[in-house]
This record gives C-alpha cells, sequence and structure tokens, in this order.
C-alpha cells in the first residue's frame, strides 16, 4: 500500500469540535504526528497501534519546522497512513501550505482535512457573533505572532476596515495592536475582547475598550493562547455567553477508570464543561469463555458491567443461555447487559454480591449450579457460599483487574490539576493509593468522588474521607453528585 498524509484539522478545544472525517482517518491511520495546541481528548478516536509523534513548537523550538516537514515525509515513504494533527485548522497561519510543499515535491499523496479555526470557534464560544446584520457585515483575520513593531501589520490600511477584526496569537503584542490601531484612528472607545484558552474549560473571556483593555490584561495576568477581537459586536458578548454557564464549567477532574470506559465519561464531563484528565489506574484482560460449560448451570449471576461485556464479547452463540436465571447487581450491570438483549430476571435491591447470591436462592432448588463472574480479584467465597445455601456455587475469573503502576511524580502531577478524584472501584483506589505509596496527604485536600458504598468503604480504611457519593452506583450517578455540588 502506498503511503499517503492527510493534513487534518483537530479544530479548536476539544473533541467536541473534530470533523466527521477527521475522526475517520484518525481511527485507520499508522501514525499521528500532533502539536502543542492538539487537545489531549481527541488523542482518543486514534487506532490503537498508531504510532503517536508529539512535535509541538512553541517560541523556544520553533524551528522545528523542518523536523516535521522530515517526519511526515520519512512516514509516507514506509507505506504508513499518516495523519499530520494541527490545533484549529491546517491552512491558517499554521504552516501547512510548507508541509504540503514538501509533499507535493516528494511525490506524496495527500488530502486535507479542513478544522474550525480558532479566529471563529473562539469569538463563538465568547458569545460574540463575528458579523451581525447592520453592524458587521464582515471580518477580517490577521497573526500577530511574527510582530515585532506596530509596522509588522499595516495598521492604516487595518484602522479603517468595516467590520470585525480578529487578531490569533497576538496575546503577546497587545500593547502593539492597540496602539497601531488608536495612531491610525480607531476611536480608543471601540469595544475589545480577549480570549483565553478558547473552547477549554478554563476559558477567559475579559472586554473593555481600546483605551482600557491593556491594564484589564494586565490586571487578569492573560496569557496564550489568546484571540483578540475588535470592533462593535463585541457589545453582545454578556448577553450571548453561554459556554461559561455550563454546570460544571471550571471544574477538574481525574477519572481513574479503565480507559476505554475513561473515554465515555470524560466525554460527556467535558461536554458539561468540565476539564477531564485521565489516568486508568486499572486494566481489564478478558478471559475465552470457551472453556465453560454452561449447561449444567441454572443461574448466572453477573456482579459487574465489566463481566458482561468479557463474557458476551467471547460467547459463541447466545442460545446457549437455554433456559439459564441471570441475576445482576446495580443499574449499570443491567444497561451493559440489556446492549446484549439480554433481561435480567432479577436485581437485588442493595448492590451488593451478597445481597445478589442470597437472591439467586429464590429462583433455584438445593444442590443446583450457580455461576458466578467475576474478576480475578473477586473476595467471594465458593465453599463458605455453598455450604451456607446449600447449592453448589462457583466462580469463573472471567475478566482480569490488573493494576497500573505509574511513576509517582506522574501521579502527583495528575492530581495537583484537579479539584475531584473519582474512583468506580475498590481496585482501582487500591492502585491509586500504591501509586503514591500510601501518602494521603498528597490527597488530603482534593474532593474525593465514590461511586457507591464498597469503594467508599475501601477509601475510608485508608483514613480519608469521601467527598462525594453517588446515590446511584453507575457513571450518571457519579455524573449526577457532581452537578449538585456547588
Amino acid at each position: 500500500m502506498k503511503g499517503k498524509v492527510y493534513l487534518v484539522g483537530a479544530g479548536c478545544g476539544s473533541y467536541e469540535l473534530l470533523t466527521l472525517k477527521a475522526k475517520e482517518v484518525l481511527s485507520i491511520c499508522d501514525c499521528v504526528v500532533y502539536d502543542r495546541l492538539v487537545d489531549d481528548s481527541i488523542l482518543q478516536f486514534c487506532n490503537k497501534d498508531a504510532e503517536f509523534i508529539y512535535l509541538g513548537k512553541d517560541h523556544a523550538n520553533y524551528h522545528l519546522q523542518d523536523t516535521i516537514n522530515e517526519t511526515i515525509v520519512k512516514y509516507a515513504k514506509e507505506n504508513k497512513l499518516v495523519v499530520r494533527l494541527k490545533g484549529g485548522d491546517p491552512l491558517v497561519f499554521g504552516r501547512g501550505g510548507e508541509e504540503l510543499d514538501c509533499l507535493y515535491n516528494d511525490n506524496i499523496p495527500f488530502e486535507i482535512i479542513p478544522g474550525i479555526s480558532s479566529s471563529i470557534a473562539s469569538s463563538e464560544y465568547a458569545g460574540i457573533p463575528l458579523t451581525y446584520r447592520d453592524i458587521s457585515r464582515s471580518f477580517h483575520v490577521f497573526t500577530a505572532h511574527a510582530m515585532d513593531t506596530v509596522f509588522d501589520l499595516d495598521f492604516k490600511v487595518i484602522s479603517q476596515l468595516e467590520g470585525t477584526l480578529v487578531f490569533l496569537m497576538g496575546v503577546a503584542k497587545v500593547s502593539s495592536i492597540v496602539e497601531g490601531l488608536i495612531s491610525n484612528g480607531r476611536d480608543s472607545s471601540t469595544k475589545i475582547a480577549v480570549v483565553e484558552n478558547a473552547c477549554r474549560p478554563l476559558q477567559r473571556v475579559i472586554t473593555g475598550t481600546l483605551s482600557d483593555i491593556l491594564e484589564k490584561v494586565k490586571i487578569n495576568k492573560i496569557k496564550a493562547p489568546a484571540t483578540i477581537i475588535v470592533g462593535d459586536v463585541v457589545s453582545f458578548q454578556e448577553r450571548f455567553s453561554w459556554y461559561d454557564k455550563l454546570p460544571l464549567i471550571g471544574k477538574s477532574i481525574l477519572i481513574t477508570r479503565p480507559e476505554d470506559s475513561s473515554n465515555t465519561l470524560s466525554n460527556r464531563l467535558i461536554s458539561l464543561g468540565a476539564k477531564c484528565h485521565i489516568l486508568p489506574m486499572i486494566s481489564i484482560d478478558n478471559e475465552d469463555t470457551k472453556k465453560l460449560d454452561l449447561s449444567k448451570y441454572s443461574v448466572i449471576l453477573f456482579c459487574s458491567s465489566n463481566g458482561v461485556n468479557s463474557f458476551f464479547n467471547n460467547i459463541d452463540d447466545i442460545r446457549v443461555l437455554g433456559n439459564i436465571k441471570i441475576g445482576t447487581i446495580g443499574k449499570a450491570t443491567l444497561n451493559t447487559l440489556e446492549k446484549y438483549k439480554v433481561k435480567a430476571d432479577f436485581i437485588p435491591k442493595k448492590f451488593y454480591v451478597d445481597a445478589l447470591i442470597e437472591e439467586s436462592i429464590n429462583y433455584t432448588n438445593k444442590d443446583d449450579n450457580i455461576l458466578i463472574i467475576t474478576s480475578n480479584l473477586s473476595p467471594v467465597n465458593t465453599d463458605f457460599i455453598s455450604k451456607k445455601y446449600s447449592r453448589n456455587f462457583t466462580r469463573y475469573e472471567m475478566y482480569n483487574t490488573i493494576k497500573i503502576k505509574y511513576d509517582m511524580k506522574d501521579v502527583i502531577s495528575a492530581i495537583n490539576k484537579v479539584d475531584y478524584i473519582t474512583f468506580f472501584s475498590p481496585s482501582s483506589f487500591e492502585s491509586f493509593m500504591e501509586s503514591i505509596d500510601y501518602d494521603t496527604s498528597l490527597v488530603e485536600n482534593k474532593k474525593i468522588v465514590s461511586i457507591g458504598p464498597i469503594t467508599s468503604r475501601k477509601i475510608k480504611e485508608s483514613n480519608l474521607s469521601v467527598y462525594l457519593e453517588a446515590k446511584e452506583y453507575d457513571s450518571e450517578g457519579v455524573i449526577n453528585c457532581l452537578l449538585g455540588d456547588k
């Protein structure tokens, strides 16, 4: 297969502004060359076997462009499908044209996939319409990145333009921009906005006039990345502002679930305005159900969503379930089961394994065989419960829960970025504590969120307080308790 390069715009901010075509090519690529402004949440859509190459430019290594050009050409010549992933749109002030030159000169096939430019996204996430009938019928976009003086942009012309002015990469040059506009005839009372960290949970919007914006930028310590918007449309900002009204805006959350389920939860929280950091503390390794002879069992008990997924992803023929009764714990496990078009026969009112085992007695007779689908870390003692209930209980470790060990400094770095730490199982909490050498002082000022009583019990055993506990023991329950924390 001949190599090819996709020049892809990642949009501005989180995964929500990624195009469907960009998502599609990320899922099939062999390698991804991405830059500093690509949000981590977008990388979840990449082919799991893809090679990730970070080549992010900043002021310290701005000459990295030659390396980027050489890298995408090199991998394409190795017959790889390469995604060059760039923040915003790939051809708006991103030197994408130079990358295309290299591909063209080496006769390498390429496609260009547009992205939502920060010139548009930052204004709209700030509640500022770039155009508005009878107020602004055009907008003009400039880059201030390479400005050394006011003479690097022709402010004599720019200041006379009708419509809205947008300056990208200009927060370090805001003084020169203001000076250039006022000295060339723009009224000092002209409205101006500065949007910092556009389309991200830490977004801030500062509005003012050309006469006072410099002082406001200084007082609020505005930093890059930021977009500057000049014109009468800025007056709509307070009226049309919407992003900063999302219910979880400004809240930062650490998610410790396995990677796949972490991404699902993170995406939901991002849509509510939260900033999410994913640090999976456990992974799930499935066993093969082909080793199981289901014909002798009267009941199968599922204790978790992981068990349900592991079971049905490996089963050859669902008809082998026949007339077997099925019991589950909790809403999340039930919902997962129903995704496979299977209904539970019973669900105990209490979301405990012991309650599920006790409930199964009502659906069986003495000496019946009952199968418990569980993990390698389950504490279920089948000899004890078989004797207690006069049934033959068998536990099958359908999946292995594997603790992930991180370098302690990486875990501390993640902890320091968040307000909330979420735990969805005792095993994820145990793995987390092992990663910080059981130093509870590192998290004593953090808000610990638990999925339910069993996990909370494990947390409290380490003399830590549970700040929030979900009333419904699933991810939506955790989201609801975060939403309720004002």
